[in-house]
């Protein structure tokens, strides 16, 4: 019988010791971002300039961002093509076209919603975007 609970205790013993040895790969906040920036094309829901009462919502499938993991962007409505960078933090994007940049908080991000502030020289204003697009038809 000592035996037996020997032999049990050993493989108790074995399987934990493997199974808590293990670690989780945890991604940073940047990574995070990142990995759910380039998940595909975010369509415009909204977009409100500072000095604005109300936000312009007239969106179709054709105004959108698509950031590409070589760190290239299409967009599509407004600022143009360029390029993109995320900060350490995973907290700022920065996005250049031509020679201007862009520089956007994101406020928040998820599988299927994104929202910038964006906060510059030239203007201020909030955007919020989402993986299906909208239909207006009221251009």
């Amino acid at each position: 019988m000592k035996k037996v609970l020997f032999i049990l205790m050993l493989m108790i013993g074995t399987a934990a010791t493997f199974t808590s040895c293990k670690k989780d790969d945890e991604k940073t906040e940047k990574e995070k971002n990142l990995e759910l920036l380039v998940s595909g094309k975010w369509y415009y829901q909204s977009y409100k300039n500072s000095g604005s009462s109300s936000a312009y919502t007239c969106f179709t499938a054709a105004d959108y961002w698509e950031f590409k993991s070589d760190g290239t962007v299409s967009e599509t409505w407004d600022f143009g093509n360029g390029t993109y960078s995320i900060s350490e933090d995973g907290k700022t994007l920065s996005v250049t076209t031509g020679n201007y940049t862009n520089t956007f908080t994101i406020t928040s991000i998820s599988n299927s919603e994104l929202k910038l502030n964006l906060a510059g020289s030239k203007s201020s204003a909030d955007l919020s975007m989402a993986k299906t697009a909208l239909n207006c038809t009221a251009r």
